[in-house]
């Protein structure tokens, strides 16, 4: 690294000390994910949904290990008869049948559902 009129060498010390602070910055950065609306199926509503012997068709993967967005979409729809449309299905397969919305999705289709972690289905 070269300057006018000053140091070589401090401006070199400068720059390596810049990349070692990069370097540490992006040690210390934790994943966050966000997820949209989105259902996981059992294989029976899977069926129900799109006819027997179907497949889920996967589009992309998601960063939870072996997880994807399916090319499924399905639609929501509460007992004020509100809809949500083109809601995402997420692969694979799991025992039960597990709908993922937000609190203003839940107001949109009349709803109250608890909030819980993916998967927790404990009253």
């Amino acid at each position: 690294m070269r300057q006018l009129g000053g140091n070589t060498d401090s401006a070199q010390s400068a720059s390596v000390r810049t990349s070692n602070v990069d370097t540490i910055r992006t040690s210390r950065n934790i994943p966050v994910g966000v997820s949209a609306r989105h259902i996981h199926l059992c294989e029976e509503h899977l069926f129900a949904l799109f006819g027997p012997g179907a497949k889920l068709n996967p589009i992309r993967d998601l960063p939870q290990p072996r997880e994807f967005a399916a090319e499924e979409r399905v639609t929501l729809v509460g007992p004020r008869l509100r809809a949500i449309e083109n809601v995402r299905v997420l692969g694979p397969l799991r025992s039960f049948t597990q709908v993922e919305i937000s609190r203003t999705d839940a107001r949109i289709l009349g709803m109250n559902p608890p909030v819980r972690q993916s998967g927790n289905l404990r009253d």
